[in-house]
């Protein structure tokens, strides 16, 4: 299914989602090892399984719960690998997804043509 997907937390501590939201294609999947762990994950909106090795997710949600359905938007959360360490370091993390077509997660993803292309924030003075 094709969702876009805002982040609720980053480093385990609630922060205001980004803008734009990662725009993919979520997936279940069970860990093949002795675990048996299930994570969702989000994929490109060109990922085709057949050809799985050319992509890397966008996101992964370890243990995923589906914590509220509203509307077409789902919240679920998990856990999340943070950085990438000889030791793994968990944090908390939610998503909330708002379910579409391809056409509507294409749209997203396209420029505003009222307000000209999306360019990045500048940066903040401290």
């Amino acid at each position: 299914m094709f969702a876009a997907v805002e982040k609720l937390y980053r480093d385990g501590r609630q922060v205001v989602p980004q803008w734009p939201p990662l725009v993919g294609q979520l997936g279940t999947y069970m860990q093949a090892n002795d675990t048996r762990k299930q994570c969702l994950r989000l994929w490109p909106l060109d990922y085709q399984e057949n050809v799985m090795d050319r992509y890397t997710p966008l996101a992964v949600l370890w243990l995923p719960e589906l914590v509220a359905i509203v509307g077409d938007q789902l919240l679920v959360r998990g856990f999340e690998e943070a950085g990438h360490r000889p030791q793994r370091n968990w944090v908390f993390q939610k998503w909330r997804c708002q379910i579409m077509d391809r056409a509507a997660a294409n749209r997203v993803l396209e420029p505003d043509r009222r307000f000209g292309h999306l360019a990045p924030a500048p940066p903040r003075n401290r």
